[in-house]
Order: C-alpha cells, then structure tokens, then sequence
C-alpha cells in the first residue's frame, strides 16, 4: 500500500484558485528595462512586459528527487498548486522529466543508462523498462510526447528522433537548427506545436523559448522567458494551450512553477513546489 501525503505550497500572494485560462501579451504596453518580479495581474507575479496571463486550472505531475536520490511521483493542480503523494517509485537511478502516456501512464528516463521507465500515473509503480539504441545524456536533453501519441526524445543535443516505448529503437526525424546554445527542455501542446527552453548559446539553459518545425528541425524565437535570470528544467503544456515550466531552486525548495506564454515567452510565477526534494520533471495528466 501507498501511503497518501498532502503538500502545501508557497503562494504568490496574489495567486486566484480558479481563473479562465488566458495569456495573452498587451501589445500596446511599454517596454521596461530590467523588469523583475514585479506584481503582475491575477495569476501570480509577473516578469516582463505587458503580461496578461491567468493561470488555468490543469491537473499536472510531478517527479520529486530526494537528497538520498530516491524519487516521489506526486498529483496536483495548476489552480492551487496543492500537492499529494502518490508514491515512491522503486527504482535506482538518475531518472529525468516526465510525460504522459496512454491509458493513465507516465513515461521518464535513466539518464545514466539511457533507460525509458513507464510508470503507473496512480502509484508511481514501475511498470515496464525498455533500453534505449541511442544516448540522451549529451550536453542537453528533451522529452516529449506528441498529440497523436509518438514519443520524442533530443539525442546527442540536437538530434531529434522518435522512441518506440515497446523496443526502445530510436529513428532520426530531424537535428535542430537556430539554436546557438543546448536545450535544457521541450513539449508538444495539443495543437501539435513542439517548444523548446534553450540557451540562445553556451550550455544548456532553460532562458529562451522556441518553437520547432518537427519536420525539418528548424526553429522559431518566441522571446526571452521573462526579463530576469531564469533556466526552465522541465517544461509542459496543458489542454488550455498553455506553457508551465518549473525552475528548480536547489535540493531542498523544489522548483518555482512558472507560467510562460507561448506567444511572447513572458512568465508568471505561480508559486514554490516545495516538495522537500529536487524536482525532475513537471508534466500535464495524460
């Protein structure tokens, strides 16, 4: 039997517990040089300009690292940002990002055995492990599961393929073009269109948001994910179209959940998920 916790999270004080989802960028408002964490509009605080996001009330996971390097699956909600533990997941090894699969599962990855781990989205029970043909561990990293229900992973960078989830093989679609600097995350919205927080150059930094052109790898600069300093790890979509992505702090806070327009890249902080661990992946229900 798993034991059921609940989480309460740090707020931003001005944080609404449902609001329609929206987020749309005013363009009719002035620039402001060096804005940072200002108090925006309901749905929490905003960086950059012209920010009119609200946060929809989406049921997401989340992947909990421990300091002993154990993990947690828990549930919450987008609306509240209130957690609940689903359980421990027994597994030893690195395991990084989350996406939904079919049927009420999860997928991750052992990023130091390049391993997909299929989990139950109840329990966090391992369900099935499959080795991967081909190393995702290279100087940046992406995840990611399209609409009609195809796995994609960034290999070697730059390099996206698809996985098949039942053999673990691996077939090359396209390499990423436009991006100075390493990926650090990617995922489908529901709309079929594929973004990605990357580094415009140097190492991998989740500070820029891009869209990619599946088909060809080619990509397009949406903007800077917010004014101030920011490295997005895990990035997700919800059925409202609208980017999370959560910037960990350290080992101890968790990460912040941070709301990101896909038009502009402005973002809003929602709140800490204060987990008491390292988060590794963020991700909408399947």
């Amino acid at each position: 039997m798993h034991s059921i916790r609940t989480f309460a999270l740090t707020l931003s004080t001005s944080i609404a517990l449902a609001v329609p989802a929206a987020c749309d960028a005013d363009p009719d408002a002035d620039p402001v040089a060096g804005a940072d964490d200002d108090e925006g509009p309901a749905g929490g605080k905003a960086d950059g300009v012209g920010a009119t996001c609200e946060a929809d009330s989406a049921t997401m996971y989340v992947l909990s690292r421990a300091a002993d390097g154990t993990h947690t699956l828990l549930r919450g909600s987008t609306a509240d940002l209130s957690l609940t533990e689903l359980g421990d997941i027994e597994y030893d090894g690195d395991l990084w990002e989350l996406v939904p699969g079919a049927y009420g599962y999860l997928y991750t990855v052992d990023r130091g055995t390049d391993t997909l781990v299929k989990l139950s989205a109840g329990t966090g029970e391992v369900v099935h492990t499959t080795a991967l043909d081909a190393d995702m561990r290279n100087n940046g990293r992406g995840f990611a599961r399209s609409p009609e229900g195809v796995l994609y992973g960034l290999f070697d960078g730059k390099h996206l393929r698809t996985i098949d989830p039942s053999t673990g093989e691996t077939t090359a679609v396209a390499q990423l073009q436009g991006i100075g600097g390493g990926v650090e995350a990617m995922t489908f919205c529901p709309d079929g269109n594929l973004f990605v927080a990357a580094s415009p150059s140097g190492s991998p930094v989740g500070s820029h948001l891009y869209r990619v052109d599946v088909g060809t790898g080619g990509t397009t600069s949406i903007g800077r994910i917010g004014a101030a300093a920011i490295d997005i790890d895990s990035l997700t979509c919800s059925a409202a179209l609208q980017l999370y992505g959560a910037d960990a702090v350290n080992t101890a806070a968790g990460a912040d959940l941070q709301q990101v327009d896909p038009k502009t890249g402005t973002r809003i902080l929602l709140g800490r998920l204060a987990t008491g661990g390292y988060i590794d992946g963020v991700t909408m229900a399947p």
